[in-house]
């Protein structure tokens, strides 16, 4: 059976008072929203009919951490797909082995970061942007030569 993580895991000491528990609840929440504008901020915390986060029970607090660690938000699935499918178009025309693991562990060293999954989408933008561009460039360089080669056969 597996076991489910605790919302404390990471909080520190079992001896917490219930402020300094809340405190870091909140510490970690703002870790966890960093990424999202302030429309998106206001809109979870309206959920619970709050302003700031400072006015959640911890309870609330461990049920919105629970909520944004499990998020999927499609934009940044989407941004995921297609750096898979730019760096693998990449590795195919440059003639190179194609797996997920590759693709996966190249797009983490172009990020500067150590899980695929937590790229933020701007990073995977820009990913998805140089491979693209890269990809473009071989295929004019392609061209450019089939053109030449033709242009000198021509000649002779």
């Amino acid at each position: 059976m597996a076991q489910t993580k605790s919302p404390f895991q990471g909080l520190g000491s079992n001896n917490l008072t219930i402020q300094s528990m809340k405190n870091k609840l909140i510490a970690k929440y703002h870790v966890l929203a960093k990424h999202l504008n302030d429309d998106e901020r206001m809109a979870l915390l309206s959920a619970y009919d709050v302003e700031s986060s400072k006015d959640l029970s911890p309870k609330q607090l461990i049920e919105l951490i629970n909520r944004l660690e499990n998020k999927t938000d499609p934009d940044s699935d989407r941004w995921r797909k297609r750096v898979l499918a730019a760096i693998g178009a990449w590795l195919r025309r440059t003639n190179q082995t194609e797996t997920s693991d590759k693709i996966k562990a190249i797009a983490c060293r172009a990020a500067q970061n150590d899980n695929f999954n937590k790229i933020p989408i701007s990073k995977l933008r820009a990913i998805y942007s140089e491979f693209t561009k890269k990809e473009q460039t071989a295929t004019n360089i392609q061209t450019m030569q089939t053109e030449f080669w033709a242009h000198q056969a021509s000649k002779n």
